[in-house]
């Protein structure tokens, strides 16, 4: 069953965990901070880290059972996100990075029973530290990061796309990141403002995106509706018009609106879901390369090879070599 909660009891619960507990391995009390997910929700945490203009938070957890949360309409604020796994916020789901700036378009977000959910935020203090990189009276060159600079709480700015190579090798480096102290500090807000840079220069190189308010709500629930539908078949998957026929709209209107609420179309959430599975499948060791290449769907493993690169940066066996020494260092 779901448990729906407002946003301030959502944030309660996780405070309320917290209290009096210990933080774990956090390297600077007065920097960084451990929120423990409820145990009636699951297990992982939160990690806060306050950099001087970014707070990084690290979402790292598995819920078993779905949570709903409602929130409140506010001014929100300038915000940078990467979605490695999992998919918590409505319209976002793993090898999605955004941006937005302004209040969020829709006010539910549902967490999914089973999925770990593991992303990266960042949030800026205001927009002017970006602006702080521009001579005084000069616009950016690109219309959509005009759009993002410029946003406001009546005219918010939200745009969606894939994770790139170059900002999976930086995402990696921060959640292993090496040093304490003030290494660390200076090392994690490095990485923070080269994730900006790396998102800002995609931004500046896309089309703007079309309106999500073009689709209704009940549109939105069918194009979520087949999301799960591709999620539950991921092995053997329906085709488009078929996928179409099962939630009740047209293939047109499916692929329009799957880009508008998840920023990539149907097959493309759909490539990302199975390198994510072969990603999990070369963590847990159970499997070797050829044989997570034919469990998600690769007859040959060079073709695989050259997927998985193209979405992680590296190969799979370097993947897996890496996952490797990982584990033997913290034995």
């Amino acid at each position: 069953m779901t448990i729906t909660l407002s946003q301030a009891d959502y944030c309660h619960l996780w405070q309320q965990e917290t209290q009096g507990q210990p933080v774990g391995d956090r390297p600077d009390p007065t920097t960084e901070s451990v929120e423990v997910c409820p145990p009636e929700f699951g297990v992982g945490s939160k990690r806060w880290v306050t950099l001087r203009e970014i707070d990084l938070l690290i979402h790292d957890y598995k819920f078993h059972r779905d949570v709903e949360v409602r929130y409140y309409p506010d001014e929100g604020g300038l915000e940078f996100g990467f979605q490695l796994q999992g998919g918590s916020y409505a319209q976002r789901c793993a090898g999605q990075s955004f941006v937005q700036n302004g209040p969020p378009l829709l006010d539910t977000v549902c967490k999914k029973s089973g999925e770990h959910n593991l992303q990266i935020d960042l949030h800026l203090g205001s927009v002017d530290c970006l602006k702080s990189f521009l001579p005084d009276d000069v616009e950016p060159a690109s219309l959509q990061v005009q759009q993002l600079l410029q946003a406001s709480g009546q005219q918010p700015y939200t745009q969606i796309d894939t994770t790139t190579p170059a900002m999976q090798a930086v995402l990696e480096q921060v959640l292993h990141c090496p040093f304490q102290g003030l290494t660390r500090q200076i090392y994690l807000e490095g990485k923070c403002w080269e994730l900006i840079a790396l998102k800002l220069d995609q931004l500046a190189t896309e089309s703007p995106p079309v309106a999500l308010k073009q689709l209704n709500r009940d549109d939105i629930d069918r194009i979520h509706e087949a999301k799960a539908i591709l999620t539950r078949h991921w092995q053997t998957p329906p085709s488009l018009l078929e996928l179409a026929r099962q939630v009740g709209l047209n293939d047109y209107k499916l692929k329009l609106g799957f880009r508008q609420v998840f920023g990539t179309t149907a097959f493309g959430y759909l490539w990302h879901y199975r390198m994510e599975q072969a990603r999990q499948l070369l963590i847990e060791g159970q499997y070797n390369i050829k044989e997570v290449s034919t469990l998600v769907g690769y007859a040959k493993q060079s073709n695989f090879a050259a997927a998985f690169r193209k979405k992680y940066g590296m190969n799979p066996k370097t993947y897996q070599s890496k996952i490797r020494m990982t584990a033997r260092k913290s034995v």
